[in-house]
């Protein structure tokens, strides 16, 4: 059984990554507001130990969604576009390996999907300096790649980190 983790939001005008915080902290009626004019904003939710977990940026039409690791590096990046109304697709996908117990990105996958279930796959090597790109041989089912737009507030869905479409990886 898993247990359930409850989660503190904070809200802002905007992520800035490099500084691991946002550039102007909102209120919560400041973000809902946002939320409902489809305005950008951001929003971090942290667990019950002050643990950075994930950290949603809302635009005019795509959501982008960071998960942090356990030293606060952001290791998975999701970005959603709103291809129908209400509704998310999720465009992309972005896996950082990182060197052990530091900031530094070595390697990079990214996985960028189509809603015809075509998939490109790139993988950067930071070390070597290298990079391969492919599409994948055949399509494949990306019905898992959609996403309700997240009422405000409730990220529960959106946010979570696993999801049915990395049949592609090696």
């Amino acid at each position: 059984m898993v247990a359930f983790i409850e989660m503190k939001l904070v809200y802002g005008k905007k992520w800035f990554g490099a500084k691991m915080r946002m550039t102007e902290t909102w209120t919560e009626a400041q973000a809902c507001e946002a939320h409902l004019a489809r305005k950008p904003y951001a929003a971090l939710a942290i667990d019950e130990n002050d643990s950075l977990k994930y950290v949603l940026q809302f635009a005019t039409d795509f959501v982008a969604l960071g998960h942090f690791d356990e030293l606060g590096r952001e290791y998975l990046l999701y970005h959603f576009e709103e291809k129908e109304p209400e509704r998310l697709f999720l465009a992309m996908v972005v896996n950082r390996d990182f060197e052990e117990l530091t900031p530094r990105i070595i390697r990079g996958t990214i996985f960028t999907f189509k809603q015809d279930g075509t998939v490109l796959l790139e993988e950067q090597d930071l070390i070597s300096h290298t990079k391969t790109t492919c599409l994948a041989e055949k399509p494949i089912d990306v019905s898992q790649n959609w996403e309700p737009y997240p009422k405000f507030g409730d990220y529960t869905s959106i946010g979570r980190v696993e999801r049915v479409l990395m049949q592609t990886k090696k």
